[in-house]
């Protein structure tokens, strides 16, 4: 059998995200884990160097939780830079959890880096 090519999920590990939702909750707990307002660009970088998701699903994600007021950017150095809201953080703090444990410490380990 051929094996079908799927841009939204190639490259994404077994403990990748393939679900928009949770994309959205791992963005929001890395940013919440940092404390600090994190580049659009080390973002992905996070995400896709340790194949938990793609640049497409990434940018998407951040698209949306902009316009559901849980971040705000700045621009700057050419760059987008997010913050969580408050919103965001009541957000993250209570879905945090519905992450595989391995995600999240993969991802925070990989941003601190």
């Amino acid at each position: 059998m051929e094996k079908k090519y799927d841009a939204l999920t190639e490259g994404i590990t077994l403990f990748g995200m393939r679900n928009k939702g949770d994309i959205r909750i791992l963005l929001c707990y890395i940013l919440k884990s940092l404390d600090v307002p994190f580049s659009k660009t080390g973002l992905n970088e996070v995400l896709q160097s340790t194949s938990l998701a793609n640049f497409f699903e990434v940018n998407d994600a951040l698209s949306v939780l902009l316009e559901d007021g849980l971040l705000i950017s700045d621009v700057r150095e050419d760059d987008e830079y997010f913050t969580l809201t408050q919103k965001g953080r009541e957000i993250a703090g209570r879905l945090e959890t519905d992450l595989p444990g391995v995600v999240r410490k993969t991802a925070v380990a990989s941003a601190l880096e």
